[in-house]
């Protein structure tokens, strides 16, 4: 695992599964030109562009969708946009735990994600970070998700986390895979919560 120790203010760019050709889509695309806005507004010198889209469609798999948003934004937005890609997580709470790791001494972090995702990042980075990073959280229209959705996952985010204190997601984190993937605990929780959990079923 390469880190990057010298990254101490970053934009995070949050991505969003491509299509079956691994074109991304319009949503992701709005979430991109807002990255590109912060950081040509200086509000951070590195764009942190992350996400893997990894269900069990095998199709899908293949494709990174760090790398589709780091491609789009450089040929959108121009080649000087200094780009870092965190191309393993595949949830929002791996968005965040992922970079913790690879970016040990961030100080600030600006969040770019749908204005539905909101509550739940801003949930999860108070989880994750613990006070120890500035987070900023940039939203907009991305059409991504609907209300019911978001309501409904964060119900059950809010009863996974009941019983763990903030800063101690981290325990999650598990070692990379063969291929050097970062991996992490947050899949089998929520595995676990979907076949346990009476009251917020999944």
């Amino acid at each position: 695992m390469i880190t990057h120790p010298d990254v101490e203010n970053a934009i995070l760019l949050l991505g969003h599964m491509p299509d079956h050709q691994g074109r991304i889509q319009e949503g992701t695309k709005i979430r991109v030109k807002c990255a590109a806005r912060l950081y040509c507004e200086g509000v951070a010198p590195v764009v942190i562009p992350s996400g893997w889209y990894m269900p069990k469609d095998d199709t899908l798999r293949k494709f990174r969708e760090a790398y589709i948003m780091e491609r789009y934004l450089h040929e959108a937005f121009g080649n000087d946009i200094k780009t870092i890609c965190e191309p393993y997580s595949t949830s929002v709470p791996e968005n965040l735990l992922f970079t913790q790791a690879l970016f040990p001494n961030l100080r600030k972090l600006a969040v770019v994600t749908g204005e539905l995702f909101e509550e739940r990042t801003r949930l999860l980075a108070d989880m994750v970070f613990d006070g120890e990073v500035e987070v900023a959280i940039y939203t907009c229209s991305d059409g991504l998700s609907t209300v019911a959705n978001e309501q409904r996952l964060k119900r059950n985010l809010e009863c996974m986390l009941g019983n763990i204190a903030p800063g101690n997601l981290k325990i999650l984190m598990a070692d990379p895979d063969s291929e050097g993937n970062l991996r992490s605990g947050w899949t089998a929780m929520n595995e676990k919560h979907k076949h346990t959990c009476t009251l917020h079923p999944v």
